[in-house]
């Protein structure tokens, strides 16, 4: 199908996204910050997630209040790092007007050269623990990158503040299209920050750190975490 700007007076929430712009950081980068949220729409979110059981990704049984994490832990024996909620989008008309915004759908098209389907939609807690290097690995926050499709794009947003303290997201410019032949046959999609600094340098690693609102876009073919 076609690919169609959408009009200068459509509904969005992101009215003031540069598209050329992302397009052309996506493009080199994989990565373009500053794809913003209003704050009614955070304080919905947030609201939500507040008042609402998410679960624990492992033993999806497991449920529990934000509020009450440290019980839920006590109930299921060890650190719980993830907290997931289902059917958001059916429960809450903020998240579902995000993941229908118009002008998103028109950049992620953009971006993968084709009218785009969406996978998914997902809200969680990202819960400071002590865990073991694997529990780590098996909740996405080491260095790894995702196949979703022949090509994606994700939609990131801060919820929350989120400073070096509170497990920020990071992305490895460049990643997403220069990767070694032992990056794409090793056993697995997971890397070290070390061999991953070696060979994309220093200064592509960005830890993407920003008040409730801030919000950024990823080729999942890259390296985050």
């Amino acid at each position: 199908g076609r690919i169609v700007r959408p009009p200068s007076g459509v509904k969005s929430l992101f009215r003031s996204l540069d598209v050329d712009a992302a397009l052309r950081n996506m493009r080199q980068d994989g990565a373009h910050l500053g794809v913003n949220l209003d704050p009614e729409s955070v304080a919905e979110i947030a609201r939500f997630a507040y008042t609402t059981e998410c679960y624990c990704p492992f033993d999806p049984s497991l449920r529990f209040l934000y509020a009450n994490r440290t019980d839920a832990e006590r109930r299921y024996g060890k650190a719980i790092l993830l907290g997931r909620y289902f059917d958001i989008e059916e429960r809450c008309d903020a998240i579902r007007a995000v993941a229908q915004d118009p002008i998103l759908h028109y950049l992620a098209a953009s971006y993968m050269g084709a009218p785009a389907g969406q996978i998914e939609t997902r809200l969680w807690w990202s819960f400071v623990a002590e865990a073991t290097s694997d529990e780590r690995i098996k909740a996405d926050q080491g260095f790894h990158y995702d196949l979703h499709d022949y090509r994606s794009i994700a939609f990131f947003f801060h919820i929350t503040d989120v400073d070096h303290s509170a497990g920020p997201h990071v992305h490895i410019k460049g990643s997403h299209t220069r990767k070694q032949l032992r990056f794409l046959l090793g056993e697995t999609r997971q890397s070290t920050e070390a061999d991953l600094v070696k060979h994309y340098g220093e200064a592509s690693v960005m830890t993407l750190c920003g008040p409730a609102r801030f919000g950024f876009a990823t080729d999942p073919f890259g390296y985050d975490k």
